[in-house]
């Protein structure tokens, strides 16, 4: 798995979100949550906005939403929009 350095946690675990999602940590904003394991044990989680995206769209666009966080951040994000991450 790779690492990310967080200027508020430090070396930790690399996830992956949309910028919406991100938003939330600065704002406190809910915008939904929607979240998985890629193939290689990496979070990711989308908004809900862009969770709706057709594929075909997300694909053109995905690249320029995406925003790499660590995963205590991105805990912190679940928690706002009232999702649990389970402990592994």
């Amino acid at each position: 798995m790779t690492d990310v350095a967080c200027g508020r946690h430090g070396s930790r675990p690399a996830t992956y979100v949309c910028k919406h999602v991100a938003e939330s940590l600065d704002d406190g904003v809910q915008r939904g949550f929607w979240w998985a394991k890629d193939e290689e044990g990496h979070f990711q989680a989308l908004c809900s906005a862009c969770d709706d995206l057709p594929q075909h769209v997300w694909e053109q666009v995905g690249s320029s939403l995406g925003v790499m966080l660590c995963l205590d951040c991105f805990v912190r994000a679940a928690q706002i929009n009232d999702v649990a991450i389970p402990a592994e």
